[in-house]
């Protein structure tokens, strides 16, 4: 009987740590601030808040003008949003999901989009000054956004639309950009026609 209790014990030990070790995994310790994430939930406000990882859906919805200047939004799910004209201004987006959502004349100027990705989304208008998109996947339109002095290295852009874009100072090593004329394009194709001119370095 004591073999068998200790032999429990001992099981029962190893389980606890194990779970113990896939909750960190599952809820890192940079997760978000739930003071932060009660705040802005109030106000739509949360200026170099901790949202790391949080569900801002029913949040975006309620002020599609959020203020979210130097944020942590890492791995935030933007994935049918609409933040028209929202100020996230110096925020961390790494590892955001983006999918039909529109950042139209936003400002995203100096913010950290690296590691993001996502299909549909719209930033005509945006200030992506100084931004950082290392390592995106995203297919964007960037029709008359400013991309200037923006980091684009390595960045497939092959499917995304930059009409009248500004990319004056921008890293566009190794970045593939489309091939196609936005004029001719915008006559034959409604839907999403990938292409670049009219740009501005």
């Amino acid at each position: 009987m004591l073999y068998f209790s200790t032999r429990f014990n001992i099981l029962f030990a190893s389980s606890l740590a194990l779970h113990f070790n896939i909750g960190i995994l599952l809820n890192p310790a940079n997760a978000y601030d739930p003071a932060d994430l009660k705040k802005f939930r109030k106000t739509g406000v949360c200026v170099r808040c901790d949202l790391s990882r949080a569900d801002l859906m029913s949040i975006f919805e309620a002020f599609p003008h959020v203020d979210l200047r130097g944020a942590n939004l890492t791995g935030v799910s933007f994935v049918g949003v609409g933040l028209t004209s929202a100020n996230l201004a110096g925020a961390i987006l790494k590892n955001a999901m983006f999918g039909e959502t529109f950042f139209d004349n936003a400002n995203l100027s100096g913010a950290d989009l690296s590691g993001t990705e996502g299909d549909w989304v719209t930033m005509i208008g945006a200030n992506l000054s100084n931004a950082n998109l290392t390592g995106a996947r995203v297919s964007v339109n960037f029709t008359n956004a400013n991309l200037s002095g923006a980091n684009l290295e390595n960045v497939d852009l092959s499917d995304s639309i930059l009409y009248r874009t500004v990319l004056r100072g921008a890293n566009l090593k190794g970045t593939k950009l489309p091939s196609k004329d936005c004029k001719k394009e915008f006559k034959k194709n409604l839907g999403w026609p990938a292409c670049m001119s009219n740009i501005i370095k």
